[in-house]
């Protein structure tokens, strides 16, 4: 199998270790950038680096991964879906739903697999998250609140190359793809009602960076939130589902889900069992995270952080479906 990775930033590393575990026997390298491209070339099981889209359709992958920012994703994904070439694009898409709506109606005319890599619902603890509510666990969903606090890299060193620092809304599109995500893993739809921006920055090339962003919403009867922040504080990032006879919350930085349910005991008896339940799998999830992390460290293909295996079985489920396929 061959792959093409085109767009060759920092996502395109592990998109390489997780091409080679799905089986790749040649690679691909593509980026506007010549010393990117160049370096990327002494990459073991790299066949070819290359400057364009075209020159990657002339040499005929059998998929190709699209990692560029979001808004060269539409023009770099047509050519290759015209050439029958199977798609997995990074999140989101595309920047304009008109665009996207475009890719999935030319990918079903040629019988061309497409995908997009929404990673965070392939975090193996978001298995236990969809088990607990699927099954029941906290009952008829009241409200869901999705956090994504994490400082954003380019903003804290004042780096205004990145796309998504070229526009006020870009990093939606560039983060924002991973809550909604996981709202709608969970719900039908969402219905955005109000929006609120707040902590603006004035970055050097003019753009207004908004570092805090209150999206509330609901599906139905269901509340739902998203409260993002991308300034230098303290990191966090989770889901918390509140339902009619328990909740769930998935910790992604701390890789643990707990699960709380009424048991109907005196209740200093029930805060005591929900306390110790916590705790239990805030252990869990460290020791798990820190024994992945070690063993990926010395070369195991199943083991790694969290968010790389979040990405080698987003991969992974990419290929299973085009081999069904074949």
């Amino acid at each position: 199998m061959r792959v093409a990775l085109v767009g060759l930033g920092y996502i395109a590393d592990l998109h390489y270790q997780a091409v080679r575990k799905a089986g790749a026997d040649a690679i691909i390298g593509c980026d506007v950038n010549p010393a990117v491209a160049e370096a990327f070339a002494s990459r073991p099981g790299v066949e070819a680096v290359v400057g364009s889209v075209d020159e990657v359709v002339a040499l005929r992958p059998d998929a190709a991964h699209v990692l560029t920012p979001p808004n060269a994703h539409f023009a770099v994904a047509k050519p290759l879906l015209a050439a029958g070439i199977d798609l997995l694009l990074e999140k989101p898409m595309c920047d304009r739903s008109a665009d996207a709506r475009s890719l999935i109606a030319q990918a079903g005319e040629a019988g061309v697999l497409l995908g997009t890599g929404h990673n965070f619902l392939l975090y193996p603890i978001w298995d236990k998250l969809k088990a607990a509510v699927d099954g029941g666990a906290v009952g008829a969903l009241r409200s869901i609140d999705v956090c994504y606090r994490r400082p954003f890299p380019p903003l804290r060193a004042n780096n205004t190359q990145p796309w998504a620092m070229r526009g006020s809304r870009n990093i939606l599109f560039e983060v924002a793809p991973h809550p909604f995500a996981s709202a709608l893993d969970l719900v039908p739809s969402v219905d955005v009602e109000h929006v609120t921006t707040s902590r603006p920055q004035d970055l050097p090339n003019g753009v207004r960076f908004f570092r805090e962003w209150n999206i509330l919403g609901k599906s139905g009867d269901i509340s739902v939130r998203f409260d993002l922040s991308f300034e230098d504080a303290y990191s966090e990032s989770f889901v918390h589902v509140r339902g009619s006879t328990g909740s769930v919350v998935l910790d992604f930085v701390h890789n643990s889900v707990v699960v709380n349910t009424r048991s109907f005991a005196p209740e200093y008896v029930e805060l005591a069992e929900q306390g110790l339940h916590s705790a239990s799998a805030y252990a869990r999830g460290a020791v798990g995270t820190l024994l992945e992390t070690m063993a990926g460290k010395v070369g195991s293909k199943k083991s790694g952080a969290p968010y790389e295996q979040s990405i080698d079985r987003t991969v992974a489920q990419f290929y299973a479906d085009r081999q069904r396929r074949v």
